[in-house]
């Protein structure tokens, strides 16, 4: 309980909430994300209304924590309500997309974080530069060789595995995340997962940096690479996207020629495909390890 408590004792002065806002539970609890409002709510003892059905209702609501389609999809139809901040998370945050809520008031704020450390570990209000903010306190971060670590009040004990708890950390309290970045001044910046890079024809490729390409792209709302096998390369990038209704050859040539004015053309994707329905509920990220083994059970490449 204590690091969930200091948790939201971290993030309260960047979000700005107190007894008169109210946060809707958006998400849910089984995700440290839905779990941290929650622990936000009963902090702070601000309101705290539960999401009912599918649809998010937001007239009264002043705080939430969303994934970037769902703050796109409340612009597009215009049911923001009376909200003012939004934590978001899950998929990489557009910057055209925070200039968007802006001009309807509310306050679009990016961070990082994990189920280890009670949820969001860095956070800022999102801008043009690509980063993820600066450490919240009541939490440390270190890079070593640009893999992050992390320890500080907000850390679990540990992993409940047959019976027993199995530590974290290795030494002096610090846990590895296996993510990889670097600093802008002091804000943090995500290079990727250290388990996401794969080889191209003895090329290194991180994932991350196609997604974020395709992510400026304005039809874009999610993006993600999955490396797929290759008798040639060893693997290829392919695309799996969110956004367009639908995907014809027009549009994966437009979406193609927006990659090669960035990328070196080994991390060109091979080829685009639409996320499937399937993939897309509860509201949380999407599971990247899912969309992989979906590919391989369909073979879209043949």
């Amino acid at each position: 309980m204590h690091n969930h408590l200091s948790s939201a004792s971290g993030i309260q002065g960047a979000l700005e909430f107190d007894t008169s806002s109210r946060w809707l539970l958006s998400l849910p609890m089984f995700h440290v994300s839905g779990l941290a409002i929650v622990w936000r709510w009963l902090f702070s003892g601000c309101a705290l209304k539960l999401k009912q059905g599918k649809a998010l209702e937001l007239d009264g609501i002043t705080h939430t924590s969303m994934v970037p389609t769902q703050l796109q999809r409340a612009l597009d139809s215009g049911s923001l309500g009376d909200l003012k901040t939004v934590l978001l998370g899950g998929a990489i945050i557009p910057h055209q997309l925070a200039i968007e809520a802006a001009r309807f008031g509310v306050r679009t704020w990016a961070g990082y974080g994990m189920t280890e450390m009670a949820s969001t570990v860095t956070a800022k209000q999102v801008n043009e530069i690509d980063s993820v903010g600066t450490v919240l306190p009541n939490r440390e971060l270190k890079l070593e060789q640009n893999r992050i670590w992390v320890r500080g009040d907000t850390l679990a004990q540990g992993y409940w595995q047959r019976g027993e708890l199995r530590p974290l950390t290795l030494k002096d309290g610090w846990f590895d995340t296996k993510d990889l970045g670097y600093w802008i001044g002091s804000e943090l910046c995500i290079a990727g997962r250290a388990d996401n890079m794969f080889i191209s024809g003895g090329e290194n490729i991180h994932c991350e940096e196609i997604e974020r390409v395709l992510l400026s792209h304005p039809d874009i709302e999610q993006a993600f690479i999955i490396p797929v096998e290759d008798v040639t390369f060893g693997h290829r990038p392919v695309a799996m996207i969110l956004g367009p209704d639908e995907l014809n050859q027009e549009l994966k040539q437009e979406l193609q020629n927006h990659c090669a004015r960035t990328l070196q053309r080994f991390k060109l994707p091979q080829d685009y495909h639409l996320i499937p329905s399937q993939f897309l509920s509860h509201g949380i990220k999407v599971s990247r390890k899912k969309l992989a083994e979906y590919i391989g059970s369909v073979d879209l490449l043949s």
